[in-house]
């Protein structure tokens, strides 16, 4: 497999029509196409800067982990994140499969009230997306995170911290520090995730409601924290 990656992609106008002419080269096995074309320059020279353009980092980004780790990125995430957090109740289930407690997304994309996303929702997730989870769940990840589970106390810092370079890879063990908030969502979906390791608090918001419902909620509960 070829497996060329760059740590500042490129831009191009548009990268839906290079998908859709090079599927089994961009997309990953979840989508049940083959991907043994791998992530060459020619593939990172079609990332844009639109939404589009952002998913398809996040694909190459499960594409590197399949090169690297020889599993499928389904099997990566369950066994080295899902797993060592404790999450058993997350994962990348398919839209037909029989989940407890799974909620119904409800979206007003397209007009005409208020409606199920049942439609609307991917086949299955994928590295860009689309996964399940749960409140408590999510505050498993952010406890192993802070906790240095997950990765070494300096990667650890280093992915709260948000930093453009990696860190020392002999940097000395210790209290991981700095903050990471993320947000995703789709019509019906929105969640919102904020892990604060220096003020010892981890914030959670799902909603089966449109964006940016979740982002306004935890926006609002974080003017409530303390800052220091």
């Amino acid at each position: 497999m070829a497996l060329t990656a760059a740590p500042a992609l490129p831009r191009a106008p548009r990268l839906a029509p290079y998908i859709a002419a090079n599927g089994d080269k961009v997309l990953p096995g979840c989508y049940g196409v083959s991907h043994s074309g791998g992530i060459t320059g020619e593939l990172i020279r079609h990332a844009t800067e639109s939404w589009a353009g952002h998913a398809f980092v996040y694909i190459g980004n499960g594409l590197i982990i399949e090169a690297a780790s020889g599993q499928d990125y389904y099997t990566y995430v369950r066994e080295n994140i899902f797993r060592p957090a404790g999450m058993a109740d997350s994962d990348s289930y398919a839209s037909d499969d029989t989940v407890k407690n799974r909620a119904v997304g409800y979206t007003k994309e397209g007009g005409g009230g208020r409606r199920s996303n049942a439609f609307q929702r991917p086949a299955r997730g994928s590295s860009a997306g689309g996964g399940y989870s749960t409140v408590r769940d999510l505050l498993k990840f952010g406890a192993a995170l802070k906790a240095g589970k997950l990765a070494s106390p300096a990667y650890s810092a280093w992915i709260l911290s948000r930093g453009e370079g990696l860190p020392e890879t002999a940097a000395p063990s210790g209290r991981v520090s700095g903050s990471l908030g993320i947000a995703g969502g789709s019509p019906g979906v929105n969640a919102a995730l904020l892990i604060d390791a220096d003020r010892g608090y981890t914030v959670v918001v799902l909603c089966n409601g449109d964006p940016p419902a979740a982002e306004q909620a935890l926006k609002k509960i974080r003017g409530l924290l303390p800052r220091t």
